[in-house]
């Protein structure tokens, strides 16, 4: 049982679980926008592929940052009323 006490202690911490939480809307979002392409078979021409990789990677980026900020905010407002 000490292993998965060991992953007990390591998943309370929040940070960690910001980070997790984050990266997986990331891989969602990644999903998804995969999924959009190929449900409507758009037809992308060679060059337009590094110019659409740069923005799905801003988007994922800026997406991973909102969602890690409101997330710490409000694990933060959790964790400073439990100490009420």
């Amino acid at each position: 049982m000490q292993p998965l006490h060991n992953l007990n202690n390591l998943l309370s911490n929040n940070k960690i679980k910001i980070g997790l939480i984050g990266l997986m809307s990331l891989l969602l979002l990644i999903k998804l926008i995969t999924y959009f392409f190929e449900e409507h078979h758009l037809q992308v021409k060679p060059w337009h592929l590094p110019v659409l990789d740069a923005i799905f990677f801003a988007l994922g980026v800026l997406f991973f940052a909102f969602t890690t900020a409101v997330l710490s905010k409000f694990i933060m407002k959790e964790e400073i009323k439990g100490y009420d």
